[in-house]
């Protein structure tokens, strides 16, 4: 199986407050690629827009980001 590579931005690089202000309120879905180390999400709207995709370390960062 071939390899994928994200764009990605480190989950404690991440605007969360321009986030929340992007969905202004809308429910957002969250997707996970999940592998031994690196974790990915995308964060996105109803209609399947991406707000954001997030990176993080598993298991060092994985409880802030559920945070």
């Amino acid at each position: 199986m071939a390899k994928f590579t994200y764009r990605a931005t480190e989950f404690n690089r991440v605007n969360w407050e321009k986030l929340a202000e992007q969905a202004q309120g809308e429910r957002v879905v969250v997707a996970i690629d999940v592998g031994k180390v690196d974790m990915f999400a995308n964060l996105m709207m109803p209609d399947r827009s991406i707000l954001a995709t997030v990176k993080w370390s598993h298991p060092q960062e994985s409880a802030a980001v559920v945070k």
